[in-house]
């Protein structure tokens, strides 16, 4: 069949209308950005290789190569595009003739060689762009290494020794000097503008948008205090409360005072020109630094709350509290003025002895501050508070080993910034202090928004429109909760990651090259892993399975309710559903990934030793639960004795069977079991069954009245069926009794021991109103001697016959006290005789 379709397709596809092929100016424009982007590269690398390249430089050349290598990107994305149609339509013809086979037809010769000639062409451009990205990105490398080097050489740079009496001597006045023109410098700017400046309408525009962004920001924050502040009537607020207040409190004290700030730096950097020379400078750092300290400062209240200890979000004791927050408040005021002085003295000519004995004592306070904020015993919990139920609660940094070695590394790293600074050191000393300081703060940040954004979270999975609108279960509605905060988490991770890298002096070129290659790929030795690919493989299994779990839902809840099925078929349909969506997951994920599955047919045949041993039972089980499935000996719900085990199967799984026995214990038996071995199943075709009811009477009862009185117990009862009639067996003559056994049919075996139950209870009150009597069991004992058994135990008490004169009193022997022998006949029974 495939011999005849062949040739007709050939012919379809050489009367069709052939795909638009690339123009040849398209290939000679290709060409040219291609010769135009190598000769892009040739002018970087000649930059590169030049001696003394600055970092801003070799920054300004990454940012070229970073446009480079888009524009590439762009143009091979284009080609293969437009390689596909080109592929589809050279398969479309099939494979040439191998040797010794007759040739294809002239026009399919024809029509193959031109497709093979395009695709070589674009194939040639695409390997040349291929070689063109490799450069590029080669020379991202040597550039990345030059910027790495002049960083290390700047901070290594070695300054005046700050503790040398010329260094204070000059530095002193120095800055006695230069405080004062800071001083003067308001009034300096003020004297320089001209009249008509100064009667400029836009410093009083300035001046009164400052005046309403205080008292709009005074208003809101007064508002947002009064209703989602801290009540002190509440003594025990939840931990969503706490939470609620500690993010009104950092938004009013902390985000509009630095909103405020902002605007005020926006305007003036608008304003161009009209604020200029030192007083510029001093205005805007000051700005820039009271955003970070506000922020900072109502961060740490928001969150130690150090004067309302119920308030708190993690129960440290309350003096350590408070001492936190007055120890961080200061470290951030002394980091700001630190930061406030080297950003408003750039104007002026301030000499190295002035940095260093400046940066040396500034350093040397913060590295002390941080130092004093380490003591575990600061952070240490107050044993007398509960933790939150639902652990929302943070646990204090103290007893941990992570936070202990946390803690060391931050005191040896203060400790090395002041060495450093003392040893002349200054840039590589701030650049420690200052990471330190900036990391400090970003985490508590990240922590408030962690925490923040989680409890919104729990406060949406406690929604009524989850519970009531969506009819979302309580353990859904925890799997989505769990789910959520855990990809908030990962989010929030990888923040902090960026974050601390670029607070550590990592580029911003370098992240950036990072993340395109995580998520364009990166070869290990054949083998091309791309994060991205991976991410998409990983949202299209979930996508895939979560459709699945919603399919499977709707079917068990509103499809199969409706139809005639049993249980058992119905949990089949749903299983085999499941299996089928697991495997089209896998499918779409490996797709997605861009997996080669012929490698994982090698890796399949590999596995298929190991299967054949290591795995065989993992296999063994697999295939029997397939069979379970199909074949259905038992289903969901069935009655069944398997491996010693008798109860009810609860769930068929791909490995075992979940059985729960009457005392509600499950036991798991292994599919293979199931199938190897044999299976007592009370509910397999339908659950019908029967009861028996075995009964005993006394020798010499009437057997007929037996037999009617046992079939009237089992007519009266309603529960047992007609059809198959009851009937009662005499099963034998026993050791004590006449043996019966009452026998019926009923409906739903389930309820056997209910009924037996009851049917014993009417045949007893039955035997007792009509005197048939239920014996006892009876045994006959026959005694050998039992004369001289009766003379030895009752008769006189026998003397020693040779007493010894020396002896004293001959001793009797006497019988046990209490003891006595009866000789008596049997009593009533068939079998009677001496006892």
């Amino acid at each position: 069949m495939r011999a005849l379709l062949r040739p007709i397709l050939v012919i379809l596809l050489l009367l069709a209308p052939s795909a638009p092929l690339p123009a040849q100016e398209t290939v000679d424009l290709v060409d040219i950005r291609l010769a135009l982007w190598g000769n892009a590269l040739d002018d970087i690398e000649s930059e590169t290789e030049r001696y003394g390249l600055t970092g801003a430089e070799s920054a300004a050349l990454r940012e070229r190569l970073t446009g480079l290598l888009e524009d590439i990107g762009e143009a091979t994305g284009a080609l293969d595009s437009a390689l596909r149609p080109l592929y589809h339509q050279r398969d479309a013809l099939g494979p040439p003739p191998a040797e010794g086979e007759p040739p294809e037809a002239g026009n399919v010769a024809a029509e193959r060689t031109r497709l093979d000639a395009v695709i070589a062409r674009f194939e040639g451009r695409m390997k040349q762009a291929d070689l063109l990205v490799t450069r590029a990105k080669d020379l991202e490398t040597r550039l990345s290494a030059v910027a790495r080097e002049e960083r290390v050489t700047r901070l290594l740079q070695r300054g005046p020794f700050p503790l040398a009496g010329d260094t204070i001597s000059r530095a002193l006045p120095e800055f006695l000097r230069h405080w004062g023109s800071m001083a003067e410098a308001p009034g300096q700017w003020w004297t320089q503008l001209s009249p008509a400046q100064q009667q400029d309408a836009l410093i009083y525009r300035v001046l009164l948008v400052l005046v309403l962004a205080v008292l709009v920001g005074l208003v809101l924050r007064r508002l947002l205090i009064r209703y989602f502040g801290r009540d002190p009537a509440i003594r025990e607020p939840s931990y969503a409360r706490r939470l609620t207040a500690a993010s009104t409190e950092a938004l009013a004290n902390g985000l509009i005072p630095a909103l405020i700030f902002g605007g005020i730096l926006n305007r003036m950097r608008a304003a161009d020109g009209l604020v200029t020379g030192l007083f510029a400078d001093m205005l805007i750092t000051f700005c820039e630094v009271m955003i970070f300290f506000v922020v900072v400062r109502a961060a740490a209240r928001a969150g130690l709350a150090p004067y309302q200890p119920a308030w708190r979000l993690v129960e440290f004791v309350p003096e350590n509290a408070r001492t936190l927050a007055r120890r961080i408040t200061l470290l951030a005021g002394v980091f700001a003025f630190h930061v406030f002085m080297l950003g408003a003295t750039t104007g002026l000519d301030v000499s190295l002895e002035l940095e260093s004995l400046f940066a040396t004592i500034a350093v040397t306070i913060e590295a002390g501050l941080l130092i004093a904020l380490m003591p575990a015993r600061l952070w240490r919990i107050d044993e007398t508070k509960a933790s939150e139920p639902d652990g929302e609660e943070a646990a204090a940094p103290s007893a941990s080993r992570f936070w202990t070695v946390l803690r060391f590394l931050v005191v040896a790293i203060a400790f090395a910034a002041v060495v450093a600074m003392l040893l002349g050191y200054g840039g590589l000393g701030f650049k420690l202090i200052r990471s330190l300081v900036l990391s400090g703060a970003v985490i508590g940040g990240l922590y408030l928004v962690r925490g923040l954004f989680r409890e919104m979270i729990g406060g949406a999975m406690r929604s009524d429109f989850l519970q009531d609108k969506l009819a979302l279960r309580h353990p859904t509605r925890n799997l989505f909760k769990f789910w959520a905060r855990a990809l908030l988490d990962l989010l929030i991770f990888l923040l902090a990651v960026v974050l601390l890298l670029l607070i550590w002096g990592v580029p911003v070129a370098d992240l950036r090259v990072w993340v395109r290659d995580a998520v364009e790929g990166f070869q290990i030795g054949n083998v091309t892993i791309s994060l991205g690919d991976i991410f998409a493989g990983l949202v299209v299994f979930t996508v895939a399975m979560l459709l699945t779990r919603l399919l499977q839902q709707v079917l068990n809840e509103k499809v199969l309710p409706q139809t005639s099925l049993d249980t058992g078929v119905r949990h089949s349909i749903s299983a085999g559903l499941g299996y089928v969506g697991v495997a089209l997951a896998a499918a779409l994920a490996i797709s997605a990934v861009g997996l080669d599955l012929s490698n994982l047919a090698l890796i399949a045949g590999a596995l298929s030793v190991g299967i054949g041993f290591g795995l065989q039972n993992v296999v063994n089980n697999f295939v029997s639960g397939l069979i379970l499935l199909i074949e259905r000996p038992i289903k969901v719900g069935d009655w069944i004795i398997a491996s010693g085990h008798e109860g009810y199967v609860k769930r068929i799984n791909v490995r075992a069977t979940e059985l729960e026995t009457f005392q509600r214990a499950s036991v798991i038996i292994p599919n293979s079991e199931l199938i190897s071995s044999s299976v007592i199943n009370w509910t397999h075709k339908n659950k019908i069954g029967r009861v028996e009811v075995p009964v005993g009477v006394a020798y010499g009862t009437d057997v007929d009245l037996v037999i009617d009185t046992l079939m009237e117990c089992l007519r009266a009862d309603d529960r047992i069926l007609n059809f198959p009639e009851p009937f009662v067996l005499f099963q034998g003559f026993g050791d004590s009794s006449l043996d019966f056994e009452a026998r019926g049919y009923i409906g739903d075996v389930e309820w056997v021991v209910f009924i037996s139950s009851d049917l014993r209870i009417r045949i007893a009150r039955a035997f007792k109103e009509k005197g048939i009597e239920i014996p006892f069991p009876q045994r006959d004992l026959h005694l050998k001697d039992i004369d001289k058994l009766v003379g030895a135990l009752n008769g006189p008490d026998p003397v020693d016959d040779d007493p010894d004169p020396a002896s004293p009193a001959p001793r009797r022997r006497r019988p046990p006290r209490g003891a006595r022998v009866e000789i008596g006949e049997a009593g009533d029974g068939d079998g009677g005789g001496d006892t």
